[in-house]
């Protein structure tokens, strides 16, 4: 990246590599299912690239505030994940409306459970460290969301393994409306707030 030392360039690869690291150990451990080394090992690169990449974009000012709400947003995400995994919640959902997943009520319910469960890390990174620039807010926002939603895809990815095609399908409905609506939302209550208490 133009105007990085070779020094900070190691030190964004390495933060990628810790964080890569951390976030299978968070995720792969709950899995009921085998994962394969192959795909761990292909996950772990995917995720070093993108962390690092995020750490990388983090050193210069105007990316910053988006890059430090998608990584804080992330691992609010990720942090979930051993005590509320996607499997878990399903279960309770389906539990909660006592219908057969398939059926429309089950399928609403996820999908509401789905959007909160994705856009509630959003919207608190977004709202705490997101700082749009004035005539790029929405910009700003989606870019969040597309930078969020490429963090936790290797954790649905993960975590979807052991679910049936029908729900894993219901669950990334409400997961993309979450992240869609998360990212602007989160960087418009930001500014809200601030120009609040500003005045």
């Amino acid at each position: 990246m133009q105007g990085l030392s070779p020094n900070q360039i190691l030190r964004g690869v390495l933060l990628g590599a810790g964080a890569a690291l951390g976030s299978l150990l968070l995720v792969v451990g709950i899995s009921d299912r085998q994962v394969a080394p192959l795909a761990v090992g292909v996950l772990g690169v995917l995720w070093t690239v993108l962390y690092a990449g995020l750490f990388l974009t983090a050193s210069h000012e105007r990316l910053r505030p988006v890059a430090w709400s998608a990584l804080t947003g992330a691992a609010g995400a990720l942090i979930l994940v051993p005590p509320l995994s996607i499997p878990s919640v399903v279960e309770a959902c389906a539990r909660w409306v006592q219908s057969a997943p398939g059926s429309v009520l089950f399928s609403l319910v996820l999908v509401l459970f789905a959007a909160g469960y994705t856009a509630g890390p959003l919207l608190v990174a977004g709202l705490a460290l997101g700082r749009p620039r004035p005539d790029h807010q929405l910009a700003d926002g989606a870019t969040l969301s597309v930078l969020y939603a490429l963090l936790i895809a290797p954790a649905v990815y993960l975590q979807c393994l052991p679910l049936p095609l029908n729900v894993t399908a219901v669950w990334m409905a409400g997961a993309v409306l979450g992240i869609g609506l998360g990212g602007p939302f989160g960087m418009t209550l930001h500014r809200w707030v601030r120009l609040r208490y500003a005045s």
